[in-house]
């Protein structure tokens, strides 16, 4: 989905209104990489769900310059939310006894 430069500014910052037809529901945050700085927000327009990145470069002690300065759309990418399980190891608890006013690793 396409959408303009003054929807895409209204999304990235947060800026909507009661009359909107857009609901923000993730918002990230500014993920440095290198020079620029990259935001994606996941967005509902009407019954779907959209993506939305956009990259800014300069200082926040000067100026930024917005990606949406050099074109009149965006590109939104429709998404869906879905359920990831991951594995990870992690270390074996060891099992402790007191023996004779000592703590000594229990044998299997």
């Amino acid at each position: 989905m396409k959408i303009t430069n003054e929807i895409a500014k209204i999304i990235t910052f947060n800026d909507l209104c009661d009359e909107d037809n857009v609901k923000i529901v993730e918002e990230g945050n500014w993920e440095q990489d290198g020079k620029c700085q990259y935001k994606t927000t996941i967005f509902q327009y009407d019954s779907k769900f959209f993506s939305l990145t956009v990259s800014r470069e300069g200082s926040p002690f000067t100026y930024w310059y917005y990606e949406w300065e050099d074109s009149d759309t965006f590109d939104c990418t429709e998404v869906e939310k879905v359920e990831v399980k991951s594995w990870k190891w992690i270390q074996k608890k060891k099992k402790w006894i007191q023996k004779k006013k000592k703590w000594i690793q229990k044998k299997k």
